[in-house]
């Protein structure tokens, strides 16, 4: 299960650890933007929308992968297109896409459009929408992938091949390691994957993280570190989620937590919503850059009086357990607090307390 498989050694991490410059320091918060403005680097004109964890990709084939006959197995609506799209595609951005675009046939919810780089094309004013949208597409996209790796009727190759372009195209940090490992055991042991299949599910949302209000203009939370705080925490809790990741200063995220299907446990989701004026430069992580690197985002009202296009696409910084009493950092009714004392939260924890005691 997720919650017994989450520890992170930062030494494990294979993203780069280039230092990118920023025109201030950004302290860690997942919550209300700052003052201090937007801060805008360069475009960086590398097209290509790769991370450090790229997996290799084995040589396309033009004949379909062999599926599974099994009464126990699941066919789900384009999987063959989906492994064949993905052992064509060249970058992260192209791998995303075909996994959004397989989410889309296993749901009736609605999610925003992305173009074949796995870019969704919004504007300034639009973003804090933009920003919850990508948060619930990535839960979706995320389900779809890990069901198929559990139930499909295709090859455990294939499911194996499948879960690893999941994992290096669409999750950072944390949720590298803990998703990895949840679609390892859903794979391999195809007899008690319930676990690994609920704790990817959202039967209710019990909180979202909502940015306040800066001179009239609503601001999507974000997530942001400190370029020159030495980052050594080892409780998962209170750790910065971009300290195992080379990213810097402050990115716009998505924080949802969500009782799961079976009731048990509640997880928490952090989705990276990566944002920038050039299309060409979203999503440029293979360098350990950003396209858009913002000391402290911010969203001011001669942004939105201009509200010029902007392009987004999403990646999942950490999924894991919320425990009674945590420390996880929270955005409540634009107030900083933990998870541990939003009241939903605290009532379907102690729910669950009080079934596992009654038992």
């Amino acid at each position: 299960m997720v919650r017994n498989r989450e520890q992170f050694n930062p030494s494990d991490s294979k993203l780069p650890k280039k230092i990118i410059a920023l025109f201030g320091a950004a302290a860690f918060a997942l919550g209300a933007a700052g003052c201090n403005g937007e801060t805008h680097s360069e475009p960086t004109p590398d097209t290509t929308t790769s991370t450090a964890q790229e997996t290799q990709n084995p040589t396309p084939s033009s004949e379909p992968s062999p599926e599974v006959s099994a009464s126990s197995c699941i066919k789900f609506d384009g999987d063959q297109e989906l492994i064949e799209d993905l052992k064509s595609a060249k970058t992260d951005g192209e791998k995303r896409n075909a996994f959004v675009e397989f989410a889309r046939k296993q749901t009736d919810k609605p999610m925003a459009e992305t173009n074949s780089m796995g870019t969704t094309t919004t504007s300034t004013v639009n973003l804090v929408d933009t920003v919850e949208q990508l948060g619930r597409d990535s839960t979706t996209t995320l389900e779809a992938a890990l069901n198929l790796a559990a139930d499909g009727c295709i090859s455990d190759d294939d499911k194996k091949f499948m879960a690893n372009a999941f994992v290096s195209s669409s999750t950072l940090g944390q949720a590298s390691k803990s998703l990895g490992r949840a679609f390892d055991f859903a794979i391999e042991f195809p007899e008690d994957n319930e676990a690994e299949k609920n704790e990817v599910s959202c039967k209710e949302v019990l909180y979202s993280a909502e940015g306040i209000e800066i001179n009239g203009v609503k601001q999507p939370p974000h997530v942001a570190r400190d370029i020159f705080k030495t980052e050594k925490e080892e409780d998962i809790d209170k750790r910065n989620p971009l300290q195992d990741t080379s990213l810097k200063g402050g990115i716009f995220a998505s924080q949802t937590a969500c009782e799961t299907n079976d009731g048990k446990p509640i997880i928490e989701q952090i989705t990276l919503v990566h944002t920038s004026y050039n299309q060409n430069s979203i999503d440029n992580l293979s360098t350990g850059e950003q396209a858009e690197v913002m000391a402290n985002p911010y969203i001011s009202t001669e942004s939105m009086a201009k509200n010029d296009p902007q392009y987004a696409t999403w990646t999942i910084l950490t999924h894991r357990a919320v425990d009674p009493g945590s420390e996880i950092p929270a955005l409540y009714e634009g107030e900083q607090t933990t998870l541990g004392k939003v009241p939903a939260i605290k009532e379907a924890l102690a729910k669950i307390e009080e079934a596992r005691t009654n038992k």
